[in-house]
Order: structure tokens, then sequence, then C-alpha cells
């Protein structure tokens, strides 16, 4: 809802003062799932209980990635999940923004949690790295689209993270990197019971801090200057305990914080309001409760969860956002096998409070062409929001035969949150084996969304809003070649309905309009030393901007074109080596075509600028190759030291984010991404 809306202001204005916009990448990197699908392999092995029971093997449009295959791809730095980025259909703008698409779904259409665990945010400001240790994650979920009816509130994908319960081991791990250092304990608190613990920081304003450089320049064509360089930290708890056979629990949370002040003044002449300070600070803890039980044919998954989060941001002298957003809630999942149905039917709900203290004007959206801060709306709201969601679901696996596998399921909600009411969304999809190892998939639905919070609020939204919702139709064919490799297309197409978009009178209408649609094409090989994988995604979407235009524009997140190779050789048993080279279509950008006088204020007359077609030009196209090598040393009493050397951008190609303007919108440069760089990650486990 509205939870992030103070720190996403900051980042995206941010963002646009450093010359980004809001907002790599490719195939369909499906690696193995966990290798025990019993429940409790052991006594602290991964339960593994619900993840995927009412997943049907061959269904478009979900992936599977495992941790250690995630870590190994050059560029993660570390971070498994920011492996995500390299999922096919999973799109970036490359403008450090961290922002995802997902088959070309806006980031904030799409939901995140830990095994329905609610999470405040998953990636750190910027997207420099996510909110969850290493060690704390099993497997990354992510379903692109058409995801079935345990899964609501998102109508462009979803990404739930498999947790990595403690196995007692009383082992750990220290690890440092360039940018951050972390570290993670296993620790076994009895015959039954073991906690995880894991945490991580990044100490680059730590560093300049000791070397007597705690304010400096951040962006010399910008103009702008920090006096808290950008600083994160995170903490991760799992703490699990089997109390008889076929029943564990678990009390889990991940809590982070971010935070940032810079000066900029590099709108003094072209948005003299938007000048001067910004200082931002977020942070949130969830933590639940969880049940895993398992009882023969029937099993389930119980978790009771509270998220609290704070945005707080102050900037240009006087204007300022607080809010608090607090989530009480609980998911319950249960599943029995019927002889040839699994029946999978579960129910949630929420409550949420949100104090909101605000003198700002509405945040500056990415598919806003021409947002002007000084000459904005500004609004004062001192109101605390509450309100309930709730949803059930049920969906019946129906195997006839050795070839077929049928999915179909309705998922059902409804909200006192002014008047949207209730919705109902039908949900199927079907795998036809013809072949060993040979499938053809089919998933459709519908799906339903709450507007983002700040749309429907008085003043600054419309309160009579409806649900957003979209259509989703893929299809997936693969086929075996060779040993070990396989082939695969998938086609996808989302239709969008009843969009909030923007509306001179009402401020928003739910009338927008769009589509999505292309396909992605790959092909993998894996043995025993080597791995390798190559795809290509080809995407074509446009959405309706304004309530007053039935006209449908590029979308904003467009990335037409996306080609990727992943190669991975194990060449001794301690050596690895692996490299991704990866091209994708420019960043889309709206021209400007020509100027004019602003005279609002006659005493600061100033040049605004005349745009064309919304999104019709794109910039550069971009490219990276990124090299890694990586040894593991054991040590004495199994301890082991890993180290891994990356060269990323290893030609050095000039990748272009953005385009800088002067005063009179002339352009002056252009926001360039990371020249080659190289890169060193150590860890040291015991």
């Amino acid at each position: 809802m509205v939870r992030r809306y103070g720190f996403f202001w900051a980042i995206l204005f941010i963002c646009k003062l450093l010359g980004a916009d809001e907002g790599s990448d490719l195939g369909t990197l499906e690696v193995r799932p966990l290798d025990s699908e019993e429940p409790f392999a052991g006594i602290f092995g991964d339960p593994n209980l619900m993840r995927f029971e009412q997943d049907v093997a061959g269904l478009p449009a979900s992936r599977v990635l495992g941790v250690k295959e995630a870590m190994f791809i050059p560029g993660v730095q570390g971070d498994p999940i920011k492996a995500i980025k390299f999922i096919g259909g999973v799109s970036s703008l490359n403008d450090g923004s961290g922002e995802l698409f997902l088959y070309a779904s806006k980031p904030e259409e799409s939901s995140f949690s830990l095994n329905r665990l609610p999470l405040g945010y998953v990636f750190h400001g910027f997207g420099i790295h996510s909110v969850i240790a290493p060690e704390a994650i099993a497997q990354i979920n992510a379903y692109l689209g058409g995801f079935d009816a345990a899964y609501g509130n998102a109508i462009g994908g979803v990404i739930d993270i498999t947790p990595a319960y403690p196995k007692g081991s009383d082992s750990g791990y220290m690890h440092m990197g360039i940018y951050n250092a972390s570290f993670g304990l296993d620790l076994g608190l009895g015959e039954d019971t073991a906690l995880y613990l894991g945490g991580r920081r990044s100490y680059f304003d730590l560093l300049l801090e000791a070397v007597g450089k705690g304010t400096g320049t951040l962006s010399e064509d910008t103009n702008t200057t920090y006096t808290q360089f950008p600083n994160y930290y995170d903490l991760s708890m799992l703490l699990g305990h089997q109390y008889s056979p076929g029943n564990y629990l678990s009390l889990e949370a991940v809590g982070a914080f971010d935070a940032i002040t810079i000066n900029s003044q590099e709108n003094a002449i072209k948005d003299p309001e938007a000048t001067g300070e910004i200082d931002a600070k977020q942070g949130f803890v969830s933590v639940g409760a969880r049940h895993q039980g398992s009882y023969g044919r029937y099993r389930t998954n119980t978790v009771a969860y509270n998220l609290y989060s704070t945005s707080r941001v102050s900037l240009f002298g006087g204007y300022y956002l607080d809010n608090v957003f607090n989530r009480t809630g609980i998911n319950h999942q249960s599943t029995v096998d019927i002889g040839t149905h699994r029946i999978v039917a579960g129910a949630e709900a929420d409550h949420i409070a949100l104090p909101l203290d605000m003198n700002i004007s509405k945040p500056p959206r990415a598919d806003d062409v021409d947002y002007d801060f000084t000459t904005a709306q500004k609004y004062r709201i001192d109101e605390t929001y509450r309100f309930t969601m709730g949803a059930v679901f049920v969906e019946d696996i129906y195997r006839p035969d050795d070839r077929w596998s049928l999915r179909y399921g309705v998922r059902a909600g409804a909200t006192d949150y002014n008047r949207l009411g209730l919705y109902a969304d039908p949900r199927m999809g079907a795998v036809y084996t013809f072949a060993p190892g040979a499938t053809l998939g089919f998933s459709a639905g519908r799906y339903t969304r709450v507007p983002t919070g700040y749309k429907l609020t008085r003043d600054l939204g419309n309160p009579d809003l409806d649900y957003e919702r979209a259509w989703h139709l893929l299809l997936r064919g693969e086929v075996p070649f060779a040993q070990g490799g396989t082939l695969s297309i998938e086609p996808f197409y989302k239709r969008y309905e009843a969009l909030a978009i923007d509306n001179n009178v009402t401020q928003f209408e739910s009338e927008g309009e769009g589509y999505a649609y292309g396909f992605d094409l790959s092909a993998k090989y894996r043995d025993d030393q080597w791995y390798f994988f190559g795809a290509y995604t080809y995407t074509r979407s446009e959405r309706q901007l304004y309530g007053n235009d039935d006209e449908l524009y590029r979308f904003y997140g467009e990335v037409p074109h996306v080609a990727q190779l992943i190669g991975s050789w194990r060449f001794a048993p301690e050596w690895a080596l692996s490299l991704l080279a990866k091209y994708n279509s420019g960043k889309p950008y709206t021209p400007v075509v020509g100027t004019y006088i602003d005279a609002s204020d006659p005493a600061q007359p100033r040049v605004r600028p005349l745009y064309g077609e919304p999104f019709s030009e794109r910039l550069d196209d971009y490219f990276t190759l990124n090299i890694k090598i990586a040894q593991q040393v054991k040590i004495a009493n199994g301890d082991r030291l890993e180290w891994s050397f990356e060269l990323m951008n290893a030609t050095n190609h000039r990748n272009i984010s953005d385009i800088l303007y002067d005063e009179n919108y002339k352009i002056k440069g252009y926001v360039e991404q990371l020249p080659l760089l190289p890169w060193l990650d150590i860890t040291y486990r015991f």
C-alpha cells in the first residue's frame, strides 16, 4: 500500500537529480529445486512442506533458482536474490534504481515474500543488495505470470523466497566484499531446536569517515554532494523447533535499515524549489510465527505475522513525509491428497494501520514525463488510515493419467478500504507430457490488486478507485536434447484493466488499459563440469497514461530485446570459472522537442521543456561481459576459505542510463553506468 511512499519519493527524486529514472536479464534460468522432497529430512533438514505442492512441473512462467547456482553467476556479488535479474522475462532498466519488471509489469504490481511472510522491501536503496542474508535462503521461486490462486494482491508476478531453516550444525561464516561485510551462524540449542542468525552492513560510509571524507561529492555532473553516504544494514533470524514427528515450529524475522543525506543544486534554475538537502531514512521489521505440519496425506503451513515499516523524509527546507506502516495478519494453507486429486485451500487476513504525516507533493512517478516540483501542488495531510483485507482460495491439482496434469481454482477476497468491495479471480493451468522430458504447458487467469495506497487517499488521490486487474495467458513448450540439455519456448500475453491513471479532475481514475506480450526462448545444458545457458527474450508493451487520452503509449519499462549467455566450468575440484554476457535494448525516454518560457513567477521566469510522444525514443543499447573465478580452500578441522574475483563490464563498454540537460534543456552530457570494475569477495566458513 503506502508503506514505502516516503523513501521511494526520496529515491525517485534522487534518481531524477542524478539523471536516472524509475524503474539483466534474460532467459529461463531454471535450476534444480531442493534435493529433498521429504519433510524433515533429518531433524533439521529443509522442511519444504508446502513450498511447491500446488505447482505443476512444466507450467509456464514458473522458475526455481537454487542458491549455489545463483551465487556463482557473475554480477550477483555474493547476493543470491540479485540473480532474479537473470531470470528469463525479468528485466531492469540498468539505471541503478534496482527496479525489476516481471514480464513487463511495473515493480509495484508484483509481490515479494519469504514463504508468505510479507517484507517491507526486498532490495536496499538503489538495488545494491537484498535485505535477506544469503545463508537464510534455500531457493528463490519466481512466478512471472499465470501464478496459482494461493497468491493475491498482484497483477504482475510473484517472488516468494524459501527460507533455509537451521540445522543446528554449530557452523557459521564471515564474509567481506568491496562494499559490505556479513556474517551467519547456525547454532544447535538442543536436540530438536536450532537458530540461524545472519547480518550484513555496508561500510563504505565508515571508510569515508575514517579518511576524513564523511562529506563529499556524490556526482559532479549534477552538482550533488553527500553529508551521509548511502548506507544500510539488515538482520535475518530463523529459530526452528521440531516438537514431534511431522510438526515443525519456527520464529522468523527479517529487519533492514537504509539512510542517505544529500544536497543538490542541479535544479537551481530548472526546478528551483527542488534544490537543497534530502534526508531519507527507512526501515522495517517483519516477524512471523509459523507452524508446518505433515500428517500423511494432509499437510499444513500457517504463519501469523507483523510487519512494522517506517519511512521518514525531509527535503528542500520545509517539506517532509513521515509514515508508519503496521500490518498484522495470518496466512494458512492446507493440502490433502485424495486419489488422483490434490486439493489446496487456504485463507489470509490482514489488518493495516497507517499514520501518515506529510507536507509534500505526489511522488515523481516514472511514467509522469513532465514532473516539476516547483509548480506541483503540495499536500498537508495528518491522518491515520485503518482497514482490513481478507481472501480465501481453493484449487484442485488433478492427474488423470501419466500424461496430463491439471490445475484449476479460484481466489476470492474483499476489503473495507473505501469502496473496493469483493472480487473473485478464476485461474487454471494444464501440462501435457507427450514424450519423456517433453511437455506442453498452458496457464490463464484473472488477477486483482489494490491500487498503490497514495492514489486512494483523499486530496492526494481518489478514494473511489476500483481494483486494478489483469488477465494472463501463457504457453510453454519444452523438449530435451543431447544428454542433460533442454530447449524451451514460452509465449505470454497480459491484458491490463482499470489501472489507476492520471485524471485532471479526480487526480486518478480507474480507466487505464494496456497490454504486454512476447516470448522467451532458451536452451541449457548441464553435466558434472559444465553448465551453459543461452536465451533470447522479446517483449512489446503499451499502456494508457492519461484519463482524457485513449491512446496507448510505449510502457516506460519495456525492454524489447534481451540476449544472454551464462557459462560455467568446474575445471578442478576446488576451482570454477564462469562468465555472463548480456545485451539488451536501451531504456525508453521521452524526447525534448522544444522549449517555452514559464513566467508564472515574474521574479524568476524559467525555460520549460516541450516533450514529444511519451517514451518514443531509446537510449543506446546495453552490453556487459562479467567474468568470475572462484576457489574453495580447505583448512584444518573442516573450515574453508572461499574467495572469488570478478571483472564486471570486462570490455569497459559505455552504458548510458540517462540524459543530462542544462537549464535551457540542451543536452550537456549523459549518466553512465559502471566502467570496468574489479570485485573481490572473501568468505571464511567454520
